[in-house]
């Protein structure tokens, strides 16, 4: 983690700690409880059921007075769920629902050391009712037995048993959870594993492992990114399920087409080789549903029959070898063609291989979910990838690579013989008619036809990090944010603007609030005006024009309901344009160029008291100087998570850009709140009625948590990284550019 700023104090890790610098690793700072505190995660039955792993990095005092629990999912002590804790004489406890690592009464003895980082994680293999401890890499223990399965709605906490039983006394860090059981190479007792507890672990050199490379359901970073509201610490959730689309099958002709890559076009079967990869999840299986196929029948992974997948070539079955999925369950295919012998491999496993030689000529299309004829993969596709060469089962750079313990690989470094990656995630554009699936390998994108926005669904079978956790809350009474000298547009016929927002539900005190406006201080007039009509419950764009202001592009009813919503207004000299979460819902007619104005900017109130004071919250605010296309604006929806504007494709025509909440920092002192312009230099200041509590959380996040009884519990010392710095009465603009030559 490098220098950031998270709302009132710099974090600025020891960039050089005698071998070694802090400032890349994954966590240099954690969160320290003093035996009175702890998180609230919320109650939840999503970790009650089913496989689970679950691991936290544990400093506890050795002035505790009592047994310290570090997490815990367990919904009073007689409900059974999850829990990690140390007893005052050091020995450990994991259990899964009723299921404890037990020596005795429950407890093991496994070396745990007071006043240092320890590592501590468990597996539970529903199958075999097995747990294992695992301490500092090394498995520990094994227990096997039965499990009592208990799905009452559990409370999620860090730093305690449930709310304020067994308090912890120390530093934690680093808390995680998986859906799934961790591997660890089959180690046993004794024995320093390998596999996903070995990258978990980490190491001194590269400091704690990453868990996003694990796919955890929940990864609670603490010190690094939590964010003081001034009474307590607001803990983002940093893993977020990715996405993934969802096709219908045959009853709406759902596909993607491309063309086949050049190394395949009208070729003959018999002289290339190559490489198929596809993650799928059927909901039902039909002969001929392929989900991936080079021309049409040419060479496809799909179902030989109703119930199994194999291969086709010349739509011909390769025969003696199939695999029978199981519904609604993700499996990792992959075909390889070497000369004329074809190969197929489930889940990193070999089902088969068969020989066909075969004159046939691949047809100058390819499909994603279709076998180019009238049959539709009914199910969940990601990440499809191409190779011109037969990857080996095993090795480097091979299929056991590609399924990567099951999970999507994020980079493909190393793969040289990759044509064409397919990711099928929230980076790929809907233009309102179409889906542009990028190719991530090259330039040879694909099309949908039959599919909608709604075919881009969340899944578990990624996991991302969000960019912006945090938004900010407005009042409705006197809160804003203003910034001078947003004079770019002055005299165009084209700008955007793009936002999310979160109106307070019910009704609103005045019959008008705006949200945004951009107007000149000398004629109060509003250059643009975005506004919400609490009488009709919709949201309403402006812009003035030599001609005035015109009627507004007016959106649907039914948005004070608490929910965040993603606003993008466009206006290109002919039309003002509204879309809400990336689907155009307004089009009106409109000509001429924008008014002249000295360009005040106005966030949650009007410029001149013409509207009044919105109530709600709003993030991620952006000003553009070109109107832009629906497939940008879908590119900035990336389905409800704010991503880094930075890295917009029309970045060139980006003005500025307020994160509100992330990158802001708040004056004690002023009751104020500066938002840095991340593209732009025209930072914003609120107005001073704000107080720190108005940071909340963000856009697209989910299972957040927020701590009871902390303040100032941010520590420099993490894991494997110590001596880091936290800076004291600066704030955000207290960096700068100036530097010593």
């Amino acid at each position: 983690m490098s220098t950031e700023f998270i709302n009132d104090q710099w974090r600025l890790p020891n960039a050089w700690n005698g071998s070694e610098s802090n400032v890349n690793k994954q966590s240099n700072y954690s969160m320290d409880f003093d035996g009175s505190s702890y998180i609230d995660l919320g109650t939840t039955t999503d970790y009650d059921n089913g496989d689970l792993s679950a691991s936290i990095w544990v400093y506890a005092s050795s002035s505790r007075t009592s047994t310290v629990y570090a997490f815990s999912n367990s919904g009073s002590p007689t409900i059974a769920g999850f829990d990690i804790a140390v007893k005052t004489n050091n020995n450990v406890r994991v259990s899964r629902n009723t299921r404890t690592k037990e020596s005795g009464s429950g407890w093991i003895s496994i070396g745990f050391i007071d006043d240092a980082w320890q590592h501590l994680a468990f597996t539970y293999n529903e199958a075999t009712n097995t747990i294992k401890l695992f301490l500092n890499g090394v498995l520990k223990d094994i227990s096997t037995g039965t499990t009592s399965s208990n799905i009452a709605s559990k409370k999620l906490t860090i730093g305690s048993y449930i709310g304020t039983i067994s308090l912890f006394e120390g530093k934690l860090d680093g808390a995680t959870i998986f859906n799934y059981t961790l591997s660890d190479g089959g180690v046993s007792v004794g024995q320093t594993a390998t596999g996903d507890i070995a990258a978990l672990y980490g190491s001194s050199s590269t400091g704690i492992g990453n868990p996003m490379t694990l796919k955890p359901v929940a990864y609670y970073q603490l010190g690094d990114k939590s964010a003081f509201n001034g009474a307590n610490y607001l803990v983002p959730n940093s893993s977020l399920k990715d996405y993934v689309f969802d096709f219908n099958g045959s009853s709406s002709s759902q596909r993607v087409s491309f063309t086949t890559p050049s190394d395949f076009n009208g070729v003959n079967l018999n002289n290339f080789n190559c490489t198929m990869s596809i993650w799928g999840k059927f909901s039902a299986i039909n002969q001929f549903d392929a989900l991936i196929a080079f021309g049409v029948y040419d060479l496809e992974i799909a179902p030989v029959t109703n119930t199994a997948v194999g291969i086709w070539v010349n739509d011909a079955i390769l025969t003696g070898f199939s695999y029978t999925p199981t519904m609604n369950v993700w499996n990792h295919y992959v075909l390889t063609k070497s000369g004329n012998t074809y190969s197929l491999y489930v889940d990193g496993n070999s089902i088969g291989s068969g020989s066909d030689p075969d004159n046939a000529v691949v047809g100058s299309t390819s499909y994603l979910a279709s076998n180019g004829s009238n049959n539709y993969f009914n199910g969940e596709l990601s990440n499809a990838q191409i190779f011109n060469t037969a990857l080996p089962a095993t090795g480097s750079n091979s299929v056991e690579t590609l399924y990567n313990n099951g999970s999507p690989l994020t980079s493909m470094t190393g793969f040289t013989s990759l044509v064409s990656w397919y990711k099928l995630d929230a980076s790929d554009t809907y233009d309102g008619s179409n889906w542009t699936i990028e190719d991530h390998a090259g330039s040879n994108d694909g099309t949908s036809s039959g599919m909608t926005q709604a075919n881009l669904v969340q899944s578990n079978l990624s996991f991302t990090s969000g960019y912006s956790p945090y938004a900010l809350d407005f009042d409705g009474a006197n809160d804003y944010v203003s910034a001078s000298g947003i004079t770019n547009l002055n005299g165009l016929n084209t700008m955007s603007f793009s936002l999310w927002v979160k109106a307070a539900s019910g009704a609103q005190a005045d019959s008008y609030s705006t949200i945004l406006t951009i107007a000149d201080s000398t004629t109060n007039q509003g250059q643009i005006i975005f506004s919400q009509n609490n009488t009709s419950n919709n949201f309403n764009f402006y812009v003035r024009t030599s001609a005035g202001y015109g009627t507004p592009a007016t959106t649907g009813t039914g948005f004070l309901n608490g929910n965040w919503r993603h606003v993008v207004g466009t206006y290109d000299g002919t039309n003002l344009k509204l879309y809400l979460d990336s689907a155009q819902v307004s089009n009106v007619s409109r000509t001429g160029n924008l008014i002249t104005a000295t360009g005040e900017l106005y966030i949650a109130k009007s410029y001149s008291g013409l509207f009044n004071f919105f109530n709600g919250s709003i993030s991620n605010l952006s000003i553009w100087n070109t109107a832009l296309t629906s497939a940008q604006v879908s590119e900035i929806y990336s389905e409800g998570i704010p991503q880094n504007l930075n890295n917009h494709s029309a970045v060139s025509s980006l003005v500025s850009w307020w994160q509100l909440g992330s990158n802001s920092s708040f004056n004690s002192s002023l009751n104020q709140w500066t938002c840095i312009d991340e593209k732009g230099t025209n930072t914003g200041e609120s107005s001073q009625t704000f107080n720190e509590d108005a940071i909340v959380d963000g856009v697209g996040s989910y299972a957040n948590g927020v701590s009871s009884g902390m303040s100032d519990n941010i520590v420099g010392s993490a894991p494997f990284s110590d001596a880091n710095s936290l800076s004291y009465n600066m704030d955000v603009l207290d960096r700068s550019t100036d530097v010593p030559n």
